[in-house]
């Protein structure tokens, strides 16, 4: 019998679902048996856990992440500890374990709304990406539900002025839930950022030149996100050597306003 086609939005609303067990949260698999999983996935799933034990009323100011084992498409426990409480901001560590070993540890913060200044007031519209082509990712992505996404590429600049422009948004509406809009950006935020850093050098992850992997990675958010709508995150990396290299990324909502601003640190080694 023939596959029968997903739903657009099944495969990422049930990835980005953490459910209550104990005193762990469990997020589901996702992709081959026989390849690492997708680093978006710990992201965005640690990210959930945490907002689940705080307060409707706050919102997510940042994400930090390492990554100590390359992880599987086995389910995910995730133990968060209540680093923080105070009246206005929230801390939490989120570890997350598979097949009883620990996999990822992240630090995710909250915070009230608060009256303070605000910069840019008003943004410049991001380019509208209905002219470019429904592209795929730089190189495979066996572990990312593709149908679920609308993504288009453009680069510009070579060799340290390497520009890549990602325009992103859900196949579907979404829910109105704050929480579900930033934890799909942080998903699709590990989807081969790194790659930028081998363009500088005339290279992509799908060269298989170099070993390459998130190592940690960090999100700021900076106001609301609504991913059914378009989005822009603007990558280029600034550094690498020693085997490690990091990129830089700002990410802009339709309005052109800054709605995060991203910075990973990856593996890139050649080899031998």
């Amino acid at each position: 019998m023939a596959d029968q086609p997903h739903p657009a939005g099944s495969e990422l609303l049930r990835l980005l679902t953490v459910r209550p067990a104990g005193e762990l949260f469990v997020g589901t698999g996702y992709g081959p048996a026989d390849k690492r999983a997708f680093g978006g996935q710990f992201l965005a799933q640690a990210l959930r856990a945490a907002a689940a034990t705080v307060g409707p009323g706050a919102r997510p100011t940042s994400l930090h992440i390492q990554f100590l084992r390359a992880g599987s498409c086995a389910p995910v426990d995730y133990r968060v500890e209540p680093t923080y409480d105070g009246r206005t901001a929230m801390t939490r560590r989120v570890c997350s374990y598979q097949d009883g070993r620990l996999t990822t540890v992240a630090t995710a913060s909250f915070a009230t709304e608060l009256a303070g200044p605000e910069h840019p007031r008003a943004g410049e519209p991001i380019p509208d990406p209905a002219a470019l082509p429904v592209t795929a990712p730089p190189g495979p992505a066996l572990g990312v539900p593709l149908h679920d996404f609308d993504l288009r590429y453009r680069e510009h600049g070579d060799g340290e002025g390497f520009v890549r422009e990602f325009y992103w948004r859900t196949a579907m509406q979404l829910p109105d839930e704050p929480i579900l809009h930033h934890c799909v950006a942080a998903y699709l935020s590990d989807l081969y950022l790194l790659d930028t850093a081998l363009r500088v050098h005339g290279r992509t992850m799908s060269d298989r030149s170099h070993r390459a992997g998130t190592t940690d990675a960090a999100i700021w958010f900076h106001g609301p996100i609504r991913a059914d709508g378009w989005n822009l995150l603007r990558s280029q990396s600034p550094a690498a050597g020693s085997g490690r290299a990091v990129v830089t990324a700002t990410l802009l909502g339709a309005d052109g306003r800054p709605a995060a601003t991203l910075v990973q640190e990856g593996l890139l080694a050649a080899r031998e």
